[in-house]
């Protein structure tokens, strides 16, 4: 049996999915592929799946259902590691007279009261945001408690948005941020951090929570800084269940971002196509279920669907992980508008030479299979 990748994202939809009985044989189809969950995996969505069927009250018996519960499970540990280390990084922090606030993914978990699902995607470390002025005693209160960084703060924080991260006994990286993005200055940062600010109360302490439209422009941008990596399941999470509560959004603030360029390709520089950023959002609304404002649909929206399909075919038809890398990553640049996988600065021009032989040949693969597979679609 053929499995329709729109199956998963149907079962992912945050407002008006499918009934209980649809969704039962939606599941049964996607779970019949060898490889779904090992998709599902990759896409950071395991948790967000395993949620939504629970809350359909979809029976998750037999081995697909088992493996969907164990990697859900996990996700939760991990996510409540986390949670214990913002906890207890916070309040170091705070007693000694540092203003910070959590962002990413701790924020969309200290959050899910207003963002429902918002915990629901793989979080591995903790993010928080100082001013900059006392980022350098931010990291050493924090050494001094036993937190031990990866390398000196010196050699990040010249080029780069946040210090190199600390390990506490929790084995969770922390890690302090200036700003919220490279091109972003730390004082509009953490002006857009703090106005607007949802306050949030959770376990005894407040914290403040960046405003919906805030958290849907920072999850987008970390989507084009994470470059491929950021167009996962898991990345479009995050904007659609800021759409997906209904608070409000002021578009005119993104739409002016938007056009000013802000968000710009974290390898040449450039400023991302706005096009590119429409069509993310419409693919976040597409998972949340919601209408959004014309203008931001008028560039449609990612194929997510045709991706997962190139995605499943190469795991199970390709052998040699670099082989599959590259044939997947130059999908997820040709869908993004990226250009080819770049050359490592230091290497020769021969290794240049088989770099570009190689990805212009993963790009014309997918590009002439996705001519094939939407001619088969009409």
């Amino acid at each position: 049996m053929n499995v329709h990748w729109s199956h998963l994202l149907e079962l992912l939809r945050l407002r008006g999915g499918p009934s209980g009985r649809d969704a039962a044989e939606l599941w049964e189809v996607l779970s019949s592929n060898p490889v779904h969950h090992r998709i599902i995996e990759s896409q950071g969505a395991a948790l967000w799946l395993y949620r939504r069927l629970h809350a359909l009250g979809i029976d998750l018996g037999g081995a697909a259902g088992a493996a969907l519960r164990r990697s859900a499970h996990e996700s939760i540990a991990s996510g409540l590691r986390v949670d214990g280390e913002t906890m207890a990084v916070t309040a170091i922090l705070r007693d000694a007279g540092i203003a910070v606030a959590p962002i990413k993914g701790p924020a969309r978990r200290i959050a899910t009261d207003f963002y429902p699902y918002a915990d629901a995607r793989s979080t591995l470390d903790v993010d928080l945001i100082v001013p900059r002025s006392v980022a350098f005693a931010a990291h050493e209160i924090l050494v001094q408690h036993g937190y031990a960084p990866v390398r000196a703060p010196e050699d990040a924080i010249a080029d780069h948005f946040h210090l190199p991260a600390l390990i506490g006994q929790r084995a969770v990286a922390v890690e302090l941020h200036v700003s919220t993005a490279p091109w972003l200055s730390p004082d509009e940062a953490w002006s857009r951090q703090s106005a607007g600010a949802d306050v949030i109360a959770r376990d005894g302490a407040e914290f403040n929570i960046a405003g919906p439209t805030e958290l849907l422009w920072d999850a987008m941008s970390h989507a084009f800084i994470d470059g491929p990596a950021g167009f996962r399941l898991r990345g479009f999470l995050d904007g659609a269940v800021i759409i997906a509560a209904q608070r409000a959004i002021d578009w005119d603030v993104i739409a002016g971002r938007m056009a000013a360029g802000e968000i710009r390709d974290p390898e040449n520089g450039h400023p991302v196509a706005p096009g590119q950023m429409r069509r993310w959002i419409a693919t976040a609304g597409k998972l949340a279920g919601l209408p959004l404002p014309p203008e931001f649909e008028f560039d449609g929206q990612y194929p997510l669907e045709s991706m997962l399909h190139w995605r499943s075919l190469v795991v199970q038809r390709v052998s040699g992980r670099p082989i599959r890398h590259r044939l997947i990553e130059e999908s997820i640049r040709c869908e993004a508008g990226m250009p080819l996988t770049p050359c490592p600065k230091d290497c020769s021009i021969w290794a240049r030479i088989r770099r570009r032989t190689a990805t212009t040949l993963a790009r014309g693969a997918y590009c002439c299979w996705r001519s094939q597979y939407q001619a088969g679609r009409h």
